[in-house]
């Protein structure tokens, strides 16, 4: 009986050993994976973009050297001037994709690539139907709303709602950028590349 006694007690002790081994394992890689995870929270935190706009008093008609120039293409190019200059942090580079304006997506071209502590101006330009349309629920018809998206180095979506005000400058008639604020991503309707 004590040799039976010995053999279940020195199995249940080999089973205790065997389950303490296997559960530092599954704990040590349940360690490993949050590690992980929170690493590349980090990274996304660290690549999420952190830029400045300057409120432009007048329309750029030429732009200095050191600019960059981003244009959305949109359906009209004979009507209002929109336009911001963007700046960047020294944080990371960041991309401006593209722009949604009465419900479309507009790709961006030229300069739209923003290197640490870049700068750029976007510009583009809409007609007078889509910008009554941008304002038919706001109570200062001289105020315009556009969505902007902006990409971080690992190509993830960034939403910031542009908010233009109108200029008249003898009786040249733009939209300067007065406000720019993160939001959630927007329904994605119609896009014209």
């Amino acid at each position: 009986m004590s040799v039976y006694s010995a053999i279940v007690g020195g199995g249940l002790t080999l089973l205790g050993v065997a389950w303490t081994i296997r559960k530092g394992d599954e704990d040590r890689k349940k360690d490993r994976e949050q590690l992980e995870q929170d690493r590349k929270k980090e990274e996304i935190n660290k690549a999420k973009p952190f830029f400045t706009y300057r409120l432009e008093d007048k329309y750029l008609k030429k732009l200095s050297k050191s600019n960059g120039f981003c244009y959305f293409p949109t359906v009209n190019s004979n009507n209002v001037h929109f336009q911001a200059r963007i700046i960047n942090s020294n944080k990371c580079s960041i991309k401006l994709s593209r722009i949604l304006i009465d419900n479309k997506w507009y790709k961006s071209r030229g300069v739209s690539l923003l290197l640490e502590r870049d700068e750029c101006i976007i510009f583009f330009n809409l007609d007078e139907k889509v910008i009554n349309k941008t304002t038919k629920n706001q109570t200062n018809k001289n105020i315009c709303y556009v969505v902007l998206e902006i990409l971080d180095m690992y190509d993830n979506p960034y939403y910031y709602c542009l908010t233009y005000n109108k200029f008249d400058n003898q009786g040249e008639v733009y939209y300067s950028l007065l406000e720019c604020e993160e939001i959630k991503q927007p329904k994605q309707e119609k896009t014209n590349e």
